[in-house]
């Protein structure tokens, strides 16, 4: 007799699971809803606006300040460079020079030729090295003018302007130096100081400014080389010696500073002076090694000045 087997309770739920039709019960990963930030985004798309405005306004500003310094009223052109204040000389019926008259400013205008050479040499070697190199603006002087005056926060005197840039600001007699209008100034500056290249020769650009600039000599109101050649060593331009060039070629950031004729003794502060721009113009080759070191003994001996008889206001 056959004896079947019997099923419990627990083979038969195992059967059941085995089955086709069982679906194993997996847990779902739920998906974590990501975050939104409504703020965020407003913030974002005003930011975007805001610095898409501010593009539009500085292209509209450099646009409108490019249009002035080119075609409007801050262009120059060749009318432009002429100076305004000249003394006048007055004659007699028969030609006889009866006395000259001047304004604000006591000039005689004299052409290259009637300079001394080393006048050239020494102005550029201490003013403006690279000025027979540049179209107007030295880029690598005003940068690190910049930088200086950044790092010294704002107190830094050291200039970056070229020959060319400080002979716009002498005849334009813009000098504004502060805030926005010192930037605009400046702007407007290396702007025309490219027009004037355009216009002017450097040989022309150089003798316009020897006859320009302020040059001391207290009441006296000194303009130009001339003047100033014959006020301080009673000669004319073309007959100063080197180191006559050098004092003229170093006074002109503070000319009243190193006037030999005050009663304060200047001697030390105008000795330095010069020494420095004869090193330098022997460090640029532009004057022999000879040359340099008669120069020093000359200032060593004393510097020769004598006061010359200029007109009166």
């Amino acid at each position: 007799m056959n004896k079947s087997k019997k099923k419990n309770k627990y083979e038969d739920k195992n059967d059941n699971i085995n089955n086709e039709d069982t679906v194993i019960y997996k847990p779902s990963k739920k998906k974590r809803k990501k975050k939104k930030h409504p703020r965020l985004k407003l913030f974002l798309k005003i930011m975007l606006i805001t610095f898409l405005l501010l593009m539009v306004i500085g292209a509209g500003v450099f646009g409108a300040l490019l249009y002035r310094c080119i075609w409007g009223d801050w262009a120059m052109n060749e009318k432009d460079l002429k100076i305004s204040f000249l003394n006048s000389t007055i004659y007699d019926k028969d030609e006889n020079e009866l006395g000259t008259l001047t304004g604000q400013q006591n000039r005689e205008i004299i052409n290259k030729d009637e300079m001394s050479p080393y006048l050239f040499q020494a102005f550029i070697s201490i003013e403006d090295e690279r000025f027979e190199e540049h179209n107007g603006v030295d880029w690598k002087r005003t940068a690190g003018a910049l930088l200086t005056f950044i790092t010294h926060k704002g107190e830094s005197s050291y200039g970056g302007s070229t020959l060319t840039q400080q002979l716009v600001k002498n005849l334009t007699g813009d000098d504004e130096d502060s805030a926005i209008e010192g930037a605009l100034r400046k702007i407007k500056e290396i702007v025309r100081a490219y027009q004037v290249e355009r216009i002017l020769s450097k040989d022309q650009v150089l003798e316009l400014y020897l006859n320009l600039i302020p040059l001391g000599g207290g009441a006296k109101n000194i303009y130009g080389v001339q003047m100033a050649s014959r006020f301080y060593f009673n000669k004319n331009a073309k007959d100063l010696t080197l180191v006559q060039a050098a004092y003229i070629a170093g006074i002109t950031h503070a000319p009243n500073k190193y006037n030999p004729f005050t009663e304060t003794d200047r001697t030390e502060e105008i000795n330095k002076r010069v020494r420095t721009v004869l090193k330098k113009m022997n460090e640029l080759g532009r004057i022999t090694e000879e040359e340099y070191n008669n120069a020093l003994a000359e200032v060593e001996a004393g510097i020769k000045f004598e006061q010359g008889t200029v007109s009166r206001k």
